[in-house]
């Protein structure tokens, strides 16, 4: 009975109890020593770290023998694996045989017999090549839960939510976590190896061992790019877009320098496309799967969308256009809308000649809102006026509104209502042309008319807010989230113009729908409400409805805000003051 050639077993092995203990012994039980079973998993996702576990469960427990064999494709794998056969017939019982590392699976047809032992592969190969296999099962990465666990053990201490940001830091790689497991428990802590670049952690998992995310990150560059023309083409893109975000330089400066640095069609320098994946993944464009692949979301498709579009312009240019496209600044975990952010200011200041299809000028102008959300308006306004000046009017295009749209919010924000104003009106007006006039498009741009009118021709602005509201109830329906809203409008403009007791009614009757529609602590719903209150304390004689209003949108607030948001200050202080209005003073009060 022997166990040759076999691994140590690891000590911080957690995990994969689904494959371990269910799906590898269901289907050697099923393959009956005729088929081979194939654990398939990029390098570093734990393949071979399960097939050990599983060797060391099973023998001698269930296995008379078995047999560790790291396969290469050559003749000596293939001589090894006879010896091994050879041996399984002089026992009497079932044995196991491992086979770690095979690449061509062709090499193993004709060399496993027909009645033989159990068979363990493990392959890096693509499931289709796996024909003659009984099964193949995906190895992926640990889950969070399982990682965590393993990163405690090396530092029992560390806190949850920082083993979590570790583990995803790591791709939740076994053999990542693993290895930097290792030095945690040495001389590095969680804090310090969170703010390594990815060079940096690539070189400390290389110096600490032979399988690291740098294997997987080569299976990435592969899946990304097959032609590396277009591999030097992102590169350049990015280059020229010069965001200075990469974790060991600035591409803009070194495209500069180096104007021939990839003419060539030899393979891209690895740590170029190492940092090149690390940005595009933080940003949400591509993402890497816990099996290893990669999604590439709608980047390649975006790309290929402006090749037809525009084939006479070169590759860079477009790829620029796609990358522009692409980014969303909303997606992703806060963290990783902090560096969409940073990567949206240096799209905005690209030359808007360099950008010249509908799809990439509408891309282009949505990324203002980084600025709209950063309240530095007077960039927005400056960058929006260049947009216009290198682009024209574009009456009939989809970005010409959006740029009125967006000068509308900045000049509000710095409080310029008249310009603000006008801008509104003319976004109406071209969301009109392309949509028509009942379109929900145009009747949102209605809305932010009769909004910003409203601050200083309250009476004028009524009259639109009521046109409007009949309009989207016609074409959106009356419980619709913009009819109510406009509602709610109407009601605030109301009290504007002196109106309380119109604007109590009219504001509880809209307060209703919503909690009907929308729910009771929907953002708007107690916007109303909040309002009804201010409405009832207005009127001069209905201070207790207005107080248990105020209360209960205190009450609400805090529950969905906390007690420090600026919304649940609101009604605090107006629950307050109302209370303080309704309390009598005291006798030593008026004594006084």
């Amino acid at each position: 009975m022997t166990r040759s050639a076999a691994p140590e077993r690891l000590t911080d092995f957690v995990g994969q109890d689904h494959l371990l203990e269910e799906a590898v012994p269901q289907h050697l039980r099923s393959a009956a020593g005729q088929r081979p079973v194939v654990l398939r998993g990029v390098l570093g996702s734990g393949a071979t770290a399960v097939a050990n576990e599983y060797l060391h469960r099973t023998y001698p427990r269930l296995y008379v023998a078995a047999e560790w064999i790291n396969f290469s494709d050559n003749d000596e794998s293939s001589r090894l694996v006879h010896l091994a056969l050879h041996r399984f017939r002089q026992l009497n019982g079932p044995a196991l045989l491992v086979l770690d590392g095979v690449t061509c699976p062709e090499r193993l047809v004709g060399l496993l017999p027909d009645h033989g032992p159990d068979v363990l592969i493990t392959s890096a190969a693509d499931a289709s090549v796996w024909g003659h296999a009984e099964s193949v099962l995906d190895v992926t990465a640990l889950p969070t839960q399982d990682a965590v666990r393993l990163l405690r053990r090396y530092q029992p201490g560390m806190a949850r939510s920082e083993a979590e940001q570790l583990a995803a830091r790591l791709d939740h790689s076994p053999a990542a976590l693993t290895q930097v497991g290792q030095q945690l428990s040495r001389k590095l802590s969680a804090s310090h190896v969170l703010e390594l670049s990815q060079m940096e952690l690539l070189a400390l998992l290389h110096r600490s061992g032979t399988h690291s995310p740098a294997d997987r990150i080569g299976q990435a560059v592969e899946a990304l790019a097959p032609d590396w023309c277009f591999a030097q083409d992102l590169l350049r893109a990015l280059a020229l877009i010069g965001a200075p975000v990469f974790p060991s330089r600035n591409l803009g400066p070194l495209f500069l320098h180096n104007p021939n640095l990839m003419s060539s069609s030899d393979r891209l320098p690895v740590a170029l496309v190492v940092e090149a994946l690390e940005l595009l993944s933080r940003r949400g464009l591509i993402h890497f799967h816990a099996n290893g692949s990669v999604v590439l979301l709608n980047l390649l498709q975006l790309f290929c969308l402006s090749t037809v579009d525009a084939p006479a312009r070169p590759r860079v240019d477009r790829l620029v256009e796609a990358l522009v496209i692409a980014l969303d600044i909303d997606r992703g975990e806060p963290a990783h809308r902090a560096d969409a952010a940073r990567a949206a200011q240096h799209m905005l200041e690209l030359a808007p000649d360099l950008i010249t299809t509908a799809e990439g000028r509408t891309a282009l102008v949505k990324l203002i809102r980084v600025n709209l959300k950063g309240n530095r308006y007077h960039r927005a306004i400056a960058q929006l006026t260049r947009f216009r000046e290198a682009w024209g009017r574009g009456d009939s295009q989809v970005w010409s509104a959006q740029i009125d749209r967006y000068l509308a919010q900045a000049y509000e924000g710095i409080g310029n209502l008249r310009k603000a104003f006008a801008c509104a009106e003319r976004a109406m007006a071209a969301e009109s042309r392309l949509s028509g006039n009942r379109n929900r498009f145009t009747l949102a741009d209605s809305y932010s008319v009769a909004r910003i009118l409203g601050t200083y021709a309250p009476a004028d602005a009524i009259r639109l807010a009521e046109a409007v509201e009949r309009q989207q109830a016609e074409e959106l329906g009356e419980q619709d989230r913009e009819t109510l809203r406009t509602g709610a409008l109407i009601a605030r403009l109301q009290l504007s113009c002196l109106l309380p007791e119109t604007a109590a009614d009219h504001s509880r009757v809209v307060w209703r729908a919503q909690c009907n529609a929308l729910g009771e602590s929907d953002d708007e719903t107690l916007v109303t409400l909040q309002l009804l209150g201010e409405a009832l304390e207005a009127t001069g004689h209905s201070a207790r409805e207005a107080l248990a209003c105020f209360r209960d949108a205190k009450k609400l607030r805090r529950r969905k805000f906390g007690i420090d948001h600026a919304a649940t200050v609101e009604s605090t202080a107006a629950y307050l003051r109302v209370k303080g209005s309704l309390t009598p003073p005291s006798p030593h009060a008026r004594d006084r």
